[in-house]
């Protein structure tokens, strides 16, 4: 259980002195991203629905949720934090893992840095990096010989449980011996499945939801003294043998821990929707800005693809003629259509709304999908090619390679606010300039914040 122990004592013991530069500015921008992409979705479906409940259930009002003026139960708060600023899918992606990091660490250090009190910026910070790199780390260190969207998983949801365990246990100062039962009894919970994207069934927003419930209170339990399974990791029936039928790779999980924080990788997204889609954008946009044509010209749309990009294209009429916002954000038909149309893809083409579209819709059916091995990956996000056949003969392709490869795509900060403003201004939520400037001021030098847990409450109404 060597792997474990390393494991176990790099969550127990990561300190802010520890992370490098790099690590620090992507967890500010981790932060402020999740922040602003949440403040995008108050009114998301799904949203209403789940603090309809929380609401009724209420309980000790221990960690506030992102724009509502409601406290709850800390792994209840985290849950609606992390479903709200997952409800858009505009929340940063690792490319490798598959795994939506910021959700799971921002939600889980949010909410436990409330019920603990007093948390500074710093070790804030410090639990913030170590959850993602850890999110991160779980996930590449699967062994497939299939790419990680083809395995059927929701990584984010499977490994956001311990993530999310290791962030609150870090922030509770638990102890070697309670950090490994705290990541043993998240482990007991994890689940989540890709079916619902195929579905087109809003579950797909509440997986890092469940996640992060599932990891505050895991941590909670092990404060307590419960006791996890030690081999949850490495045993006969952990995580990998169990779930991927291998064991993992520990050289991966491993490499350079403490020292390498795979913050630095992970990609801030410029258009909303599932992060696979977006070399099919950048691709249709690269057409239309290198060549003359009308969308009435347009006779037959061909994206080709590979096996990892096949949940975005399959089942085809679904993707073709979404049925609801779940289905808009996984389509390559979709998105092509949208940019062809709209000549940008924004926050606004992924509604009840949009669906009715008719100029997108009618580009929508055109488009045919053509599989091709040569696009398959294993590690990464794959490239997309997007070919038009116009009237008179003419062809059109281009493709581009996915930018949320190793970090390719991570914003600056000053990037990254500007986001932060539009999202706020698509929001339904109206938050005073001044409180949303202040965020945006705390953030950027938050390790030198006395008290972590003033920043979310300024986004909420009336504050």
């Amino acid at each position: 259980m060597q792997t474990t122990t390393k494991l176990v004592e790099y969550c127990a013991e990561v300190e802010f002195d520890m992370l490098p530069t790099p690590a620090v500015e992507a967890a500010k921008i981790e932060l402020l991203d999740c922040l602003g992409v949440g403040l995008a979705a108050i009114d998301a479906p799904g949203v209403a629905e789940l603090m309809r409940l929380n609401s009724v259930w209420g309980g000790k009002q221990e960690s506030a949720v992102l724009g509502y003026n409601i406290s709850l139960p800390a792994p209840n708060a985290a849950q609606m934090n992390a479903t709200i600023m997952h409800a858009r899918d505009f929340d940063d992606i690792h490319a490798r893992s598959l795994t939506h990091p910021g959700i799971i660490s921002v939600s889980s250090a949010l909410a436990t840095a409330e019920l603990v009190g007093g948390v500074s910026g710093k070790d804030f910070l410090a639990a913030l990096a170590m959850g993602t790199d850890l999110i991160c780390r779980l996930g590449m260190a699967v062994r497939s010989d299939q790419p990680r969207g083809a395995l059927g998983w929701h990584f984010t949801a499977v490994f956001g449980f311990p993530a999310s365990a290791a962030v609150a246990g870090r922030l509770l100062r638990l102890n070697q011996e309670k950090m490994l039962n705290a990541l043993a009894i998240a482990y007991h919970q994890s689940s989540g499945n890709g079916q619902c994207v195929l579905d087109g069934a809003l579950t797909k927003r509440l997986g890092p939801g469940f996640a992060v419930r599932g990891g505050i209170t895991a941590a909670l339990l092990a404060e307590a003294g419960v006791t996890g399974a030690s081999g949850w990791l490495e045993g006969e029936a952990g995580i990998y043998q169990l779930y991927f039928r291998s064991p993992c790779n520990d050289r991966t999980l491993l490499s350079e821990l403490g020292v390498r924080f795979e913050g630095a990788n992970v990609a801030t997204k410029r258009y909303p929707g599932c992060g696979a889609v977006h070399p099919y954008i950048d691709a249709t946009l690269h057409l239309m800005g290198n060549n003359k044509f009308a969308t009435g010209d347009i006779e037959e749309i061909v994206v080709v693809h590979g096996e990892g990009t096949r949940f975005l294209i399959e089942p085809v009429k679904a993707k073709c003629e979404p049925r609801n916002p779940v289905d808009l954000q996984f389509s390559v038909p979709w998105v092509v259509a949208t940019a062809l149309a709209e000549g940008k893809v924004t926050l606004e083409h992924f509604t009840e709304e949009a669906i009715r579209n008719e100029k997108i819709t009618s580009l929508s059916a055109r488009v045919v999908p053509v599989f091709d091995s040569k696009f398959s990956r294993i590690d990464g996000a794959e490239a997309g090619k997007v070919e038009l056949k116009l009237k008179g003969k003419r062809h059109l392709a281009a493709m581009c390679e996915n930018t949320v490869n190793e970090g390719g795509q991570r914003m600056t900060f000053a990037d990254c606010t500007n986001k932060f403003y539009a999202c706020a201004d698509f929001s339904i939520l109206e938050i005073d300039a001044k409180a949303l400037r202040k965020v945006v001021e705390l953030v950027k030098d938050f390790e030198d914040v006395r008290d972590a847990s003033e920043l979310i409450r300024l986004l909420q109404p009336g504050k």
